[in-house]
């Protein structure tokens, strides 16, 4: 797939459960009102069985790759290592795994991956992938240093996720119950459309690097604010 800003980008699910998660694909996000034009994400998908062939180039034409699987099925690790392998070196790479990974487990996808986030339930790997895929194939609507962020999603190694859901009034209440701003990678925010600059500049104010936050106006809600964040353990 390439999007208005020409960057392909791949969905792969390994095994069972990835392949449900590539099944259910991105979410679609749809507002009555929005303040950026977007439309939702359409990355490519795969679904690899696990310990199933990987070509050597499968995933090589591609700028970001997102993978999914459960550590619980025999053979994703090694199933996703290899398709980490095939991906460009210069590739935005994410696996996004459930299950109960073990240490080893963790070390040898942090060794293959930019980006490594156990996530038990595969709704929050959804709405993770579509934050992803959105970042990188729709205009945001705030500023955003796509340069760090792809720094930091190459090689960020192992990650938390957090969420919180409010009301734009409560933007550094919605930081706090993220864990607060230190360590962050990458926050993504979905707000309504009475999101305003003074907003996105308090919003800023709660980070070392403002620029590595950004998001998009996709609630019907006016007011409500989701906060998305990606921090270093």
């Amino acid at each position: 797939m390439v999007d208005q800003f020409r960057v392909h980008s791949c969905f792969v699910g390994i095994g069972a459960f990835g392949s449900e998660c590539i099944a259910d694909g991105v979410e679609h996000r749809e507002a009555t009102s929005k303040m950026v034009p977007d439309e939702d994400p359409d990355p490519a998908d795969a679904v690899v069985d696990c310990g199933g062939s990987v070509t050597d180039d499968q995933f090589s034409e591609f700028d970001v790759v997102v993978t999914t699987g459960s550590t619980a099925a025999d053979g994703t690790v090694d199933t996703a290592v290899r398709v980490a392998e095939t991906c460009a070196s210069d590739a935005v790479t994410m696996a996004l795994v459930a299950g109960d990974p073990t240490a080893a487990d963790l070390t040898r996808l942090e060794d293959a991956f930019g980006v490594v986030v156990p996530i038990e339930q595969a709704q929050r790997i959804r709405e993770l992938a579509t934050d992803v895929f959105s970042l990188f194939s729709q205009p945001m609507l705030l500023r955003a240093d796509y340069g760090q962020i792809n720094a930091n999603l190459r090689d960020a190694g192992v990650l938390s996720l957090s969420r919180s859901v409010g009301a734009r009034e409560e933007l550094p209440a919605l930081v706090d119950d993220c864990g607060g701003p230190e360590n962050v990678v990458l926050g993504y925010v979905e707000v309504g459309t009475e999101f305003t600059l003074a907003d996105a500049e308090t919003l800023a104010a709660q980070f070392e690097t403002p620029e590595i936050v950004t998001g998009q106006a996709t609630f019907d809600d006016p007011s409500k604010c989701r906060l998305t964040l990606l921090r270093r353990t």
